[in-house]
């Protein structure tokens, strides 16, 4: 049966306060021992399974898990045994038994958990929510992971009543929002310890990229925006839980770049999502788009140095740049991004957020397609073909003129051609056509040639602000020098693909 719920990191500063206020509630107590079980080559981790024994009490449980339909549901198979043991016979009927029957390799034990849970029912608005605190550890070859996580699941009624109940029990401990359920934990620790050489827990960090979007073949908008929203949030939530949540603190430099860096590709994929989307869906009015702008600027403040410091700055010194102690800052400091992605104010943004992504307004978006099909006898398809088409001719007329463009043009052009990026991503599946391929790789080469130009003129403010101070270094001119120069080359190199970009064809309805 499909079960729906939320899960939150317990920050340690919060685990105290959060333990007597749900003990407060007369919970009831469960000692809960669960192994979870694979092959050597992790087929049902591949396959996106997971297949458990759990001691509930003295009752042995056999459970099989799966995604459901959206980022919240989960596919759950339960069957009582009298032992601790395996009875795949048992999952006959359920979608999950034809992967486990044509296994290539026996199961095994791969990682166990160890949790004490304080439960409780909540009624909340129209919905019933079981709330559950669970403490415990996650253990695998010896190395063993903490468990401090609230689960709300909705046991019955709306979504919203779940919603509401969880940015309750957010704002008041702090809690950060993570995706990643018991399994995937498990297995990504198991993994690593697969080869017998001691685990570099640092590996515990996933960076989430963009997925590939993947629409059914009925073509609805609704679930379409579905989708892609859907994609987008992961690659947000899942990155700031990678900078905030419980695996946070074996983060490297290197994964904390990434991972800032991930995050906000995934706003820009977001926005450009409720653009492409916005004549039948306007997502992007909320106050939480306008917070979350907020957000992204000053991650985007901390990515800026980032790319000086590590980046721009390694390239001058190979070029034979004199010696230069960088001047301190806060943005060096990677508690800063941490922070920001644990503050409460964006964990209700990120929150709320994927409320509004599971609950679209279907009927409010049909009626607008059949509005827009009576004025102007388009269908949604063709309407989002001519928009594409639009941006893509904005971006070859501004892209013919680079070379004259100011700066801030330049910026401003790299935001637009992200958003067609982007949306010919969103679109690829939906349309009943296929992007010209060459048009979709110019403007991924184009998107990368214009960030490595903004990354120089994000290091030549910084240099020349340096080359401004009463006794500026040597270092600050030398600079100066070679990121012009790079500059230059540079522009050249954008405008030749532009020209190239004028030459694709555009898409047909």
């Amino acid at each position: 049966m499909p079960e729906r719920e939320l899960k939150f990191h317990i920050p340690a500063t919060s685990r105290d306060s959060l333990l007597q206020a749900v003990a407060a509630l007369s919970p009831t107590e469960h000692r809960l021992l669960a192994r979870y079980y694979d092959t050597p080559e992790r087929e049902l981790a591949k396959a996106r399974v997971a297949l458990r024994l759990r001691n509930e009490d003295g009752q042995w449980v056999q459970t099989v898990k799966a995604p459901g339909a959206d980022t919240l549901s989960r596919q759950e198979f339960n069957h009582p045994r009298p032992a601790d043991s395996l009875d795949i016979s048992a999952l006959k009927g359920t979608p999950q038994y034809k992967t486990l029957s044509q296994l290539k390799d026996r199961l095994r034990p791969t990682y166990e958990t160890e949790v004490a849970r304080l439960a409780v029912r909540i009624q909340h608005q129209d919905g019933i929510i079981e709330l559950a605190y669970d403490r415990g550890v996650l253990r695998s070859g010896g190395t063993e992971l903490e468990i401090h996580e609230l689960e709300l699941e909705l046991v019955s009624g709306g979504i919203p009543a779940l919603f509401r109940l969880a940015e309750q029990w957010q704002q008041q401990y702090g809690l950060i929002l993570e995706l990643r359920s018991k399994a995937e934990r498990g297995d990504t620790l198991a993994a690593l310890l697969q080869n017998g050489d001691p685990p570099d827990l640092s590996a515990l960090i996933r960076i989430r990229k963009a997925g590939n979007i993947r629409h059914d073949s009925s073509h609805d908008l609704n679930s379409a925006f579905q989708v892609c929203i859907g994609d987008c949030l992961q690659q947000i939530i899942r990155n700031t839980a990678g900078l905030a949540g419980i695996d946070s603190e074996l983060a490297t430099q290197a994964q904390r770049i990434s991972l800032v860096h991930q995050l906000r590709v995934g706003v820009r994929r977001l926005r450009s999502c409720w653009k492409l989307f916005k004549p039948w869906i306007p997502a992007d009015a909320s106050p939480e788009a306008a917070e979350l702008r907020r957000y992204f600027s000053l991650f985007g403040e901390g990515r800026d140095y980032d790319i000086v410091c590590h980046d721009i700055t390694p390239r001058l010194i190979a070029a034979g740049m004199p010696p230069l102690a960088m001047p301190p800052t806060e943005l060096d400091d990677p508690q800063r991004a941490r922070n920001l992605a644990a503050s409460a104010g964006l964990q209700t943004i990120l929150l709320r957020l994927l409320e509004q992504s599971l609950t679209a307004p279907e009927t409010d978006t049909r009626r607008t397609q059949e509005t827009r099909k009576a004025k102007t006898g388009e269908s949604a398809a063709a309407t989002m073909v001519r928009r594409l088409n639009k941006w893509l001719n904005q971006v070859v007329q501004a892209g013919e003129r680079f070379d004259i463009l100011t700066p801030e043009e330049r910026h401003d052009l790299r935001k637009k051609v992200k958003r067609l990026r982007y949306s010919f991503e969103f679109s690829q599946a939906l349309l009943e056509t296929l992007h010209p391929e060459e048009a979709r790789t110019l403007l991924l080469g184009i998107q990368r040639a214009l960030g490595e130009l903004n990354d120089l003129y994000t290091a030549e403010a910084f240099y020349e602000r340096l080359a401004d101070q009463a006794q500026p270094p040597p270092a600050a001119w030398f600079a100066i020098g070679w990121i012009r120069a790079m500059q230059s080359t540079q522009i050249q190199r954008v405008g030749e693909l532009f020209g190239a970009l004028a030459k694709a064809r555009p898409l047909k309805p």
